[in-house]
């Protein structure tokens, strides 16, 4: 990472926004908890953008 010149192969990138800074850190806790559910990686790597959308908010989205 500390080398410009490196590609590193990447598989997915996380764009992160959050409204409520205060239920940051508990949104990053389940965040990193559903990166050991193998189902989310599978869902992530394979899935359709409405799967992953409905997987995101069924697991993820619970701090609104």
């Amino acid at each position: 990472m500390d080398e410009p010149s490196v590609e590193i192969p990447v598989d997915a990138v996380f764009l992160l926004v959050i409204k409520e800074p205060k239920g940051y850190v508990k949104f990053l806790a389940a965040l990193t908890n559903l990166f050991t559910n193998e189902e989310f990686i599978k869902i992530i790597l394979n899935g359709a953008p409405n799967e992953i959308e409905e997987y995101l908010k069924k697991n993820l989205l619970i701090f609104r």
